[in-house]
């Protein structure tokens, strides 16, 4: 019998290196091969020198409705694996060296207080340039920049509040895994807890030194290691270009692996939407790979360039296996809160908090008024 594995199964979604048989699987693997059949559907023989389309590219593909259906296609393989896991048990989720108190999360707004536990999303509208080349040939003509206005999604700054209790007589050093799930589906029925954690968004992994016995953390969202800065225009990379600002990336990171900073929040709705925000520590110690490991900038999502991946944990701890609906006679896990709260205070902590979409209108979060732009 051949012995299966994550690993093995990436290598054949994704080619690479440690691929098990090219000549099945090919130099690229399904994922990336299915990618350049969609984007040269339109013409497949090359008789027509049609260019390919928008899936080829890594940074255009999502604009192809398709995208998100293969990407789903492709998940499912994943998933698949991971239930014929059996659930994690008490021991593999527990870390009784810490507590978890309180967990909180904090909307920043100017000239007003903090609002607790209410994320705010809103649409904005922004100008971008655009290359100057598709409008001329002759690129020593000097043109005035060609600029286009659109819309994008985005959000108020925001931190987490996490109030930690740590039981060691000596510091420890811990890593802090934050997910946020819905608890409604869009009909407003409650999802099951095996459904809210299939949805659930890794919203930041980090380190942090617990060096007194009580410890409040903060963290802002900008920090989180999900995510990368939203693109600049072509103006701004050539004024950095001429101004000489550094743009380069530690040697061993993955700097653009991320997700757009300007999108970390779901949309919510007008009422406020209700999500579990979910947060777990573990043990550092236990979970690093090597010396090297750090968690940095795209470390989580991409790794770390020619070092093993630096956690030990798999992508999505604890939420990429089913979870077992009850580990004590007469308890009954519904939700994430439920999961969190199985063994009592301890290392995991999941609070309510609500995610409300600005009405239309309002750009940005500088109006005279928050109720003129967002229910609360």
């Amino acid at each position: 019998m051949v012995t299966t594995n994550i690993e093995l199964l990436g290598s054949a979604i994704q080619a690479n290196i440690g691929s098990p048989n090219q000549n099945i699987y090919g130099k690229l693997g399904l994922h990336a091969w299915g990618h350049i059949l969609i984007s040269f559907i339109t013409d497949p023989m090359a008789q027509y020198n049609i260019p390919p389309g928008v899936m080829f590219d890594v940074k255009t593909a999502c604009r192809d409705p398709v995208f998100y259906r293969w990407h789903k296609f492709v998940n499912e393989f994943l998933v698949f694996h991971k239930e014929t896991l059996q659930p994690y048990e008490k021991d593999d989720l527990m870390w009784n060296d810490v507590e978890i108190m309180d967990v909180s999360v904090n909307t920043v707004k100017s000239n007003s207080s903090p609002i607790k536990n209410r994320l705010m999303t809103y649409t904005k509208s922004m100008d971008i340039d655009v290359p100057k080349d598709m409008f001329i040939i002759n690129r020593d003509i000097n043109i005035d920049p060609v600029k286009i206005k659109v819309k994008s999604a985005d959000h108020t700054p925001f931190y987490y509040t996490i109030r930690v209790n740590r039981k060691t007589l000596a510091p420890i050093k811990a890593i802090v895994r934050v997910f946020l799930a819905p608890i409604r589906d869009e009909t407003g029925r409650a999802l099951d807890i095996n459904m809210q954690r299939r949805l659930a968004i890794e919203m930041d992994k980090f380190t942090v030194e617990l060096n007194s016995t009580t410890e409040t953390i903060t963290r802002y969202s900008n920090e989180s290691t999900m995510l990368v800065p939203q693109e600049k225009t072509i103006s701004d990379q050539e004024k950095d270009i001429k101004s000489g600002s550094d743009t380069a990336c530690p040697e061993n990171s993955y700097c653009n692996c991320g997700w757009p900073s300007n999108l970390l929040l779901p949309r919510g709705t007008r009422n406020g939407m209700k999500f579990n925000l979910f947060v777990m520590l573990t043990n550092w110690a236990d979970d690093i790979t090597s010396e090297d490991s750090v968690i940095t900038k795209g470390s989580t999502l991409c790794g770390l360039k020619a070092l093993k991946y630096p956690d030990k944990k798999p992508m999505g701890f604890p939420f990429d296996r089913a979870i077992r609906l009850s580990n004590t006679p007469g308890q009954s896990l519904v939700t994430i809160s439920d999961f969190a709260q199985q063994f009592g205070r301890s290392n995991m902590h999941a609070s309510i908090i609500k995610i409300s979409n600005a009405k239309s209108g309002c750009q940005t979060d500088e109006q005279p008024s928050k109720q003129q732009c967002w229910q609360m």
